[in-house]
């Protein structure tokens, strides 16, 4: 290994593979329920910034767990208040869900919180200002794509 390789590698979290695979978990767990509830379009738009976040990640830049932290946090927010909704507890979210997306709100849900505690846990190299910056800009874009999915133009797919 040479010298320049041995220092990238060291500054480089251990958690990359983890923190992907928990960003896979929400990718296609969300294609699936695009696929099953006939809005593959929507999710594709909605998952935009996750792709990003993977793409970073597994690129090994400093920023990824700081792009995923947001969109873990996103994500695991909306299964949550899906759940809720479920339980009877709250009408925030209505609709009718199949038990595959519910099958699926577990799987987003379970890989948003590993997601969220290996973006904390490892947080790479990055400045705290750097960090709060690309929390900001990932949550906003997230927000954005998942506001531009509902428009009319592309409520039905």
């Amino acid at each position: 290994m040479r010298p320049e390789e041995a220092i990238r590698a060291e500054k480089q979290p251990a958690n990359i593979p983890l923190l992907a695979g928990y960003l896979c978990g929400i990718i296609i767990p969300l294609l699936v329920v695009g696929l099953v509830s006939g809005t593959l379009l929507r999710h594709v738009i909605q998952l935009i910034p996750v792709a990003l976040a993977l793409v970073l990640t597994v690129r090994k830049t400093a920023w990824g767990p700081s792009a995923a932290l947001p969109i873990a946090v996103f994500w695991l927010v909306l299964m949550v208040i899906i759940w809720l909704f479920l339980f009877g507890v709250t009408t925030i979210m209505t609709g009718h869900f199949t038990p595959v997306e519910i099958a699926m709100t577990i799987i987003i849900g379970a890989s948003c919180t590993g997601g969220v505690i290996t973006s904390l846990r490892h947080p790479g190299n990055t400045p705290l200002g750097w960090r709060i910056l690309i929390f900001i800009i990932f949550v906003g874009l997230q927000v954005f794509v998942t506001w531009i999915s509902f428009q009319r133009s592309l409520a039905y797919d």
